[in-house]
């Protein structure tokens, strides 16, 4: 599988060595290329809304303590709460649909690879004469 950051910094590289075998990887590409960025977003405001709750909750106790009313604190928690739980669930999708189109490409071919199929490989070098069977 190739890795997700080669592909963040050159997609270009990776289209142009992927077309070496012969199909065209680039709708792929740029899909896992949106999806990443999604995810990151996704990762981002969900880490944010985890760190406001934590600070909410650490609030709870001193505001008991001082008598003032916890009620809207508990549904901004609750509302939080299901802010985190829609984000876990896009990211699942989200990581799912990524980790399946990563699955599908290729490795990345040799730099020295010619283009095409077996009909374009080149011999290097021959060791010895060459075998013919007689069948």
């Amino acid at each position: 599988m190739i890795d997700i950051k080669l592909i963040r910094e050159t997609p270009g590289l990776i289209k142009q060595n992927l077309l070496k075998k012969g199909v065209d990887y680039s709708v792929q590409i740029d899909r896992i290329l949106q999806l990443d960025v999604k995810r990151r977003t996704i990762i981002t405001e969900s880490e944010s809304n985890k760190a406001e709750q934590n600070k909410v909750s650490k609030q709870i106790p001193q505001m008991k303590k001082d008598g003032i009313d916890t009620v809207e604190v508990f549904e901004q928690l609750n509302k939080l709460k299901e802010k985190i739980r829609s984000a876990d669930d896009q990211l699942r999708e989200v990581e799912t649909e990524l980790d399946d189109l990563l699955l599908r490409l290729p490795n990345l071919p040799d730099e020295d690879v010619v283009s095409g199929g077996k009909e374009n490989n080149e011999t290097l070098r021959i060791f010895g004469e060459p075998f013919a069977f007689v069948f």
